[in-house]
């Protein structure tokens, strides 16, 4: 899916988007609750550094 999709699907903008997969954003918690039911991973597996 593109970031726009992604964005759209959760009623987010796709810049705020942009700026969590390039860490030069945070997500708050309830954020991150939407986002980790929609890639149906845990908080855990989202936040993990690579």
């Amino acid at each position: 899916m593109t970031q726009q999709e992604v964005a759209d699907a959760l009623n987010f903008s796709r810049q705020s988007l942009s700026k969590w997969e390039n860490g030069t954003g945070t997500p708050n918690i309830e954020t991150l609750k939407k986002l980790s039911a929609f890639y149906e991973l845990s908080i855990a597996d989202l936040t993990k550094e690579e």
